[in-house]
């Protein structure tokens, strides 16, 4: 990975944000997140690795702030959907696209324990569906 001053450049760059990649593969940027599925953003994940994969490092593509609605077999699909778009080859950061999971003040109990489960799902799914260095 290219450096500048010694240190590697990263960005986080959300919402509409795919017709950017080549640019900023362009400039040197070594990895890009959080890469947001739409209707948040519009980042194809396998188009995005096809386009610019072998020039920097992708991370993220994971809905986390719709964690609160989904069931963790939405949640265990997403992970294994996002692994089979991106890590081949390597450089494929498993992350959420929402550091905050859509955690907010204003969900209710159930809300919250099925949001909190859906994290769990996924740090749990992510090793077992697929890890450099073995088979998924």
């Amino acid at each position: 990975m290219r450096t500048v001053a010694g240190l590697m450049q990263e960005r986080a760059l959300t919402n509409k944000m795919f017709d950017y990649l080549e640019h900023g593969a362009d400039m040197g940027i070594d990895s890009i997140e959080p890469l947001e599925m739409p209707p948040a953003g519009d980042t194809d994940l396998r188009a995005a690795k096809d386009l610019v994969g072998d020039r920097m490092s992708l991370a993220g593509n994971l809905p986390s702030q719709r964690f609160v609605s989904m069931t963790a077999e939405e949640v265990e699909h997403l992970v294994g959907e996002a692994i089979s778009a991106a890590a081949k080859g390597g450089g494929y950061i498993l992350r959420c696209a929402s550091l905050v999971a859509g955690l907010n003040s204003f969900k209710t109990e159930d809300q919250m324990e099925r949001m909190i489960a859906n994290v769990e799902c996924f740090i749990e799914k992510g090793p077992k569906l697929g890890r450099y260095g073995h088979s998924p």
